[in-house]
């Protein structure tokens, strides 16, 4: 491991999540059959909230194109969103 590397370790928060057994193993599954860990898939699900379904107020830091497009994932159901994912990984 490389010092840059463990210098960016340092700067990630570890959280402990607490969740049933019944919503782990779902969770596994959907991750598993993305070729993800439980943890990589929690991480992009985090992240995604974090850049993408926050609250309105804080876009008026993004550029306009990117409150384009957080206005059009806005409106996009799930399903929609799910075919987009499926498209960008083939």
């Amino acid at each position: 491991m490389t010092i840059g590397r463990r210098k960016k370790l340092k700067r990630d928060k570890v959280i402990t999540l607490r969740m049933n057994k019944q919503t782990y193993d779902i969770i596994e599954e959907y991750a598993e059959a993305r070729g993800l860990s439980v943890n990589a898939y929690l991480n992009s699900v985090a992240d995604a909230q974090a850049e993408w379904f926050i609250p309105f107020s804080s876009y008026d830091l993004l550029s306009s194109s990117k409150k384009q497009l957080a206005a059009l994932f806005e409106s996009a159901n799930e399903n929609f969103l799910e075919q987009m994912a499926q498209q960008q990984a083939n």
